[in-house]
């Protein structure tokens, strides 16, 4: 049962990027085509790495509470999440940087983005 609503969750995900390429396709815009599928790619970048660090950090944590040091659990819980969040934040400018976010289209994505 597990496996088909994790299939229906990446199948909707999906569906959802098709229909948004669909949707931006009959605007008969070329850059802004590229720009959507651009930034699909990068955020799904993003989530693959959010993602690992979450399964990383929740194997170091569940080590601890298997150790049974349950004192140190909150501590080690907000500095996870901390270079969780860092990690993520770093990434995504980074792969902002490197696509050369802030060109002659960044008005038009309403000055929104990456602010490097």
């Amino acid at each position: 049962m597990t496996a088909s609503t994790s299939a229906l969750s990446l199948f909707a995900i999906f569906l959802v990027d098709i229909l948004t390429l669909v949707y931006v396709s009959m605007l008969h815009d070329p850059v802004l085509l590229a720009a959507v599928g651009i930034a699909k790619v990068l955020l799904f970048f993003n989530s693959a790495l959010t993602t690992g660090l979450i399964i990383a950090a929740t194997a170091v944590l569940s080590e601890r509470i298997g150790h049974r040091a349950v004192r140190s659990v909150p501590r080690l819980t907000a500095s996870l999440m901390l270079m969780v969040v860092m990690v993520s934040g770093l990434g995504a400018a980074l792969r902002c940087a490197a696509v050369g976010v802030g060109g002659a289209d960044h008005p038009l994505a309403g000055g929104r983005g990456c602010h490097l």
